[in-house]
């Protein structure tokens, strides 16, 4: 998940009925929810599932904190054009793997200050819930709708 969170969110497949971690994909949307929204069932490749309650969420063991460059991408001509947020690993230097979430929250909250002196307003920082930055994002140009 693209963010750093103590739990993961869990869903309940619609075709085998297993629950499992909604960790699968790397969405990029703006919420939580985005993150489960598309992903598939890892035991039977179903997309169809509804999200689960809270008392199904699933613990989460490890934490990592990556500085993206992010800038707008051309999407396409509909509605007179339009454009998707995109975003590429700089730095990697500055990534980081943790097994404490409160580590990987320090972390991220004082790369945000760092960067926050630097004369650059093109980068963010980024974090994950038992994933590793990716090297950029997304994984497949969006489509129009």
């Amino acid at each position: 998940m693209r963010y750093l969170s103590k739990t993961m969110l869990t869903a309940e497949c619609n075709k085998c009925g297993s629950i499992h971690a909604c960790n699968q994909r790397h969405g990029w949307g703006d919420d939580a929810m985005s993150d489960y929204d598309s992903s598939e069932c890892p035991n039977c490749n179903s997309a169809t599932y509804e999200l689960v309650a809270d008392e199904h969420e699933v613990a989460a063991t490890w934490w990592s904190v990556g500085l993206y460059q992010i800038y707008q991408a051309y999407g396409g001509p509909e509605e007179g054009g339009w454009y998707y947020q995109t975003g590429n690993m700089m730095y990697p230097e500055k990534q980081r793997v943790f097994e404490n979430y409160y580590d990987a929250v320090a972390y991220s909250n004082n790369l945000g200050e760092e960067i926050d002196t630097w004369d650059q307003d093109d980068l963010c920082v980024q974090g994950f819930t038992n994933s590793a930055p990716p090297a950029g994002w997304p994984n497949r140009r969006p489509a129009y709708s």
